[in-house]
C-alpha cells in the first residue's frame, strides 16, 4: 500500500508540535530541578510526597533527565523536516 504524502501544512503542524512538546519537556525538567532538588544554598523549596515519604532526589533528577532526553529526540526529529524538499501533488 502506498504511503500518503503529507501536505506542507501537515508537515509544518508536526514540526511545530514536536518543537512545542520539546519546549514543554525542557520547562518541566527545569521546574522539577529548581523546585524539588537541593541546591548549594540549602534544601529544596518543596518536596514530592508518596505514601507519606518524600520521593528521593535521585529519582526526581532521573525523571528530569528523561524529560530532557525526550526533548532532544523531538528536536532531532523536528530537524529532519528542515531542508526537506516540498513538492506539489
Amino acid at each position: 500500500m502506498a504511503r500518503r504524502r503529507k501536505t506542507f501544512k501537515e508537515a509544518q503542524d508536526e514540526y511545530d508540535e514536536l518543537l512545542g512538546t520539546a519546549a514543554i519537556n525542557r520547562a518541566l525538567a527545569n521546574y522539577l530541578r529548581t523546585r524539588y532538588l537541593s541546591r548549594d544554598s540549602g534544601v529544596a523549596h518543596a518536596r514530592i510526597d508518596c505514601n507519606g515519604r518524600p520521593v528521593p532526589e535521585d529519582l526526581i533528577e532521573l525523571k528530569a533527565g528523561d524529560l530532557e532526553a525526550e526533548a532532544a529526540e523531538m528536536e532531532t526529529s523536528a530537524r529532519s523536516y528542515e531542508g526537506a524538499e516540498v513538492v506539489d501533488g
